[in-house]
């Protein structure tokens, strides 16, 4: 029998630790893993029951070409200043400017809920 083939005191120790070290690592992984499917969960269930939408602002408004055509002059006149500031920019400029609208484009504004 020669030595190596004895396993060595620091050889078990050194095992035992890395085994430990491993197990540890697999714990932790396996607790953060439990963690974020609890928050991803409750997230979920906070925005069905909050009744959050969960599509962006472009995508719940729906312009047909015959709307867009009912507030182009309306824009073109009264909002020029704010057009490549966006969507919302422009409505909150349409909203301010109400009294002097198209009756086109109040009916338009109107079906939107604006």
């Amino acid at each position: 029998m020669t030595d190596e083939s004895i396993p060595k005191s620091n050889d078990v120790a050194a095992k035992k630790e890395s085994s430990t070290a491993s197990f540890r690592l697999l714990t932790r992984i396996t607790v953060l893993t439990n963690v974020f499917a609890l928050v991803a969960a409750v997230l979920i269930f906070g925005l069905a029951k909050l009744d959050i939408p969960l599509r962006t602002p472009d995508e719940q408004q729906v312009r047909t070409p015959e709307e867009q055509k009912a507030c182009t002059p309306d824009v073109q006149r009264l909002c020029r200043t704010v057009i490549d500031q966006g969507d919302f920019t422009i409505l909150a400029c349409l909203q301010q400017n109400r009294a002097k609208i198209s009756e086109a484009c109040n009916r338009v504004l109107k079906s939107h809920g604006q």
